[in-house]
Parts: C-alpha cells; structure tokens; sequence
C-alpha cells in the first residue's frame, strides 16, 4: 500500500510541476514579431476550419481529418514547441 501512494504523490507531482511549464513556439532566426504574426495565421485558419466543419457536419464529403490545426500549421512553417518555465 505505502508503494501504491508514493506512486499517486509522484504522478500528482509531475502534473502540477507540468503546470508551471509554458509552451512557446520557436525558429530559428525569426522575430518574436514575426512569430505571434504567423501563430495568429495559424489560429485564424483553425477557426475558419471549424466553422466549415460545423456547417458541414452532416455533408458525407466532407472529411475533418483535413482540417488544419493551430500545431500542423506552425509545424509546416518550421517551427517547434519549446516548454519554458514562468
């Protein structure tokens, strides 16, 4: 038993020190200016795609696996996810 609860105080630990961590997206040799500009891009198209999916979400040719995501997009820019702490 004293093992099971070490276990859980470890795992609740992990997830509350994951909290204080903050993703950012980073690339190399770019502004932040440039960076927040392409990440409001990027969350424009999600939400532009999930406005088109709750339009067409009874349309059977419509496939949401091709929807763009804040990630894909960024990533397909060349950026990557760095966490650092606040």
């Amino acid at each position: 038993m004293k093992k099971n609860n070490a276990t859980i105080l470890l795992v609740m630990t992990v997830i509350l020190m994951s909290g204080c961590a903050k993703a950012i997206w980073t690339k190399r040799y770019v502004s932040d200016q440039k960076a927040q500009r392409d990440l409001a891009e990027c969350q424009y198209a999600e939400a532009e795609a999930n406005q088109y999916a709750a339009a067409n979400k009874n349309n059977p040719a419509y496939n949401p696996a091709f929807n763009p995501t804040t990630t894909s997009c960024m990533v397909s820019k060349g950026y990557h996810q760095e966490r650092v702490k606040q």
